[in-house]
């Protein structure tokens, strides 16, 4: 009888020590669910709060870069435009190409009524025409602004954006754009308005006119009151414009 009952009990402790295992497997599963459960929350949250901050800096609508400052400028977002790869100095655009150690420069300047200028044209102390990316639309002055952007350097893709105010629109409703390595495409400036008073319009720059990741440029973009003859007979005479080139 003492054997039998030594047996049962040894039964009886296999069967304990079997739920036992059962029982501390399945509080492992328990705990390590739970664990994940946390970790893909953590991850949720964070990976959302990097991706929302993102799109705020740098948004793809041209309505988005225009931003209004407090003595009523419209100032043009140049970073928002280029992804954080560009910006200006005086107005030498200096671009980081994206993914690379190279930079860049595209520099703008401009004529008014045939004679040169580099950011303003004034006469008796009052301006005429300014270059600049901080645009009053309302002041009777002619503003415009050009800004490019690379999309793959490898391939010579760029997005010229060019920025007009409404002053622009009134002296020049009939603006002209010529751009290429010899200025021999052109297109007639479509006046979007993207802000009050803001005008924009977009083209594909040449890809034949950069070579040598960008060190090396022909030709440019011109805009403004300008004709085929005026290109082809390199004529500036009384003619109003800015350009952009390098």
């Amino acid at each position: 009888m003492k054997n039998g009952y030594d047996e049962k009990e040894a039964k009886h402790k296999v069967h304990f020590i079997i739920i036992l295992k059962y029982l501390k497997l399945l509080g492992i599963i328990l705990f390590s669910i739970v664990i994940l459960s946390f970790l893909f929350i953590w991850l949720y949250f964070t990976l959302t709060e990097k991706t929302i901050p993102v799109k705020e800096m740098y948004p793809s609508k041209p309505e988005s870069w225009i931003v209004k400052t407090e003595n009523n400028q419209s100032l043009v977002d140049v970073s928002s435009i280029t992804k954080g790869n560009s910006y200006f100095e005086g107005l030498k655009q200096v671009y980081t190409i994206p993914f690379t150690d190279l930079t860049t420069i595209f520099e703008v300047n401009g004529y008014y009524k045939g004679t040169y200028f580099y950011d303003s044209y004034n006469k008796g102390n009052k301006d005429l025409m300014r270059i600049t990316s901080s645009m009053n639309p309302s002041d009777g002055v002619i503003e415009g602004f050009i800004v490019e952007r690379i999309n793959d350097y490898k391939i010579n893709n760029v997005t010229a954006f060019i920025f007009v105010d409404s002053d622009w629109k009134n002296a020049m409703p009939n603006t002209k754009i010529f751009y290429g390595s010899k200025y021999q495409y052109t297109s007639d400036f479509k006046f979007n308005e993207i802000s009050p008073g803001i005008y924009m319009t977009q083209i594909y720059d040449d890809p034949n006119r950069h070579f040598e990741n960008f060190s090396i440029s022909y030709g440019g973009i011109a805009v403004g009151d300008l004709t085929k003859e005026d290109i082809l007979n390199n004529n500036i005479i009384n003619k109003t414009f800015i350009r952009l080139y390098s």
